[in-house]
């Protein structure tokens, strides 16, 4: 994980978030990453997520001209010079809806470029209950542009302008979770140690010790130990 890049992603989410003034808030970030044209990205499989959401990917790359090739979930992301990774998150609401995508592209095992939708602190808007195929064919869009600045569009329901207000500032009043989360550094994908290292000593933890509680927050691992949800609710 990069810390910067993690930062980078958060921001959106701090500005409106952090100081409870915001109340609904979605936000999508981009660094674009530079692939020319008919490269090949390897992507590797993560049978967690739907299957609709690899399909969108493959499409998406087919369409700009891109050839993929398939890895196992257990692949590393210095086996090919490009490798993707993604994640997608559903939740319910009225509906099931897609709450949280991310993809990682990495340049010869280094993270290259990133492109995130979260919708986890949308409430009660209604444009968070999108079709998720367009979406993601727009974070690919975005990963690929090739640009290499980083590119926000956030919204937000009653909010005030929070500019001018230090970031550092609007962190501390969230709570251990979510600082390190708007700080950047906590993020998807970490490993159970690296999280430990970050928060301390859970409140409690499951029998197996791949969900831990801080407080009002769940986090939940994989097999492999690392993290691959933030939840509100417990895991059942």
């Amino acid at each position: 994980m990069s810390t910067s890049l993690g930062t980078r992603a958060i921001v959106v989410a701090v500005l409106f978030s952090s100081l409870g003034v915001g109340g609904c808030v979605i936000r999508q970030t981009a660094r674009p990453a530079s692939v020319a044209t008919g490269a090949e990205i390897c992507i590797i499989e993560d049978p967690r997520v739907r299957a609709g959401f690899l399909a969108t990917v493959k499409q998406a790359l087919t369409q700009r001209g891109y050839r993929y090739r398939m890895l196992p979930p257990h692949a590393s992301v210095g086996d090919c010079e490009t490798v993707l990774t993604y994640v997608g998150r559903w939740g319910w609401d009225f509906t099931i809806y897609m709450t949280y995508a991310k993809l990682d592209l990495y340049r010869n095992g280094n993270l290259a470029g990133d492109a995130v939708y979260d919708a986890r602190k949308g409430g009660g808007r209604p444009d968070k209950w999108i079709d998720a195929e367009p979406k993601i064919d727009e974070l690919v869009a975005s990963l690929l542009s090739g640009t290499g600045a980083v590119t926000s569009n956030e919204s937000s329901i009653g909010a005030a302008s929070l500019a001018s207000v230090p970031i550092e500032t609007m962190c501390m009043h969230a709570s251990k979770v979510d600082q390190a989360e708007c700080t950047g550094r906590l993020d998807l994908g970490m490993t159970r140690d690296q999280v430990l290292q970050v928060l301390g000593t859970p409140t409690s933890k499951s029998a197996d010790e791949q969900t831990l509680r801080y407080d009002d927050r769940y986090l939940v691992f994989d097999s492999g130990r690392r993290l691959v949800e933030i939840r509100e609710s417990k895991v059942e």
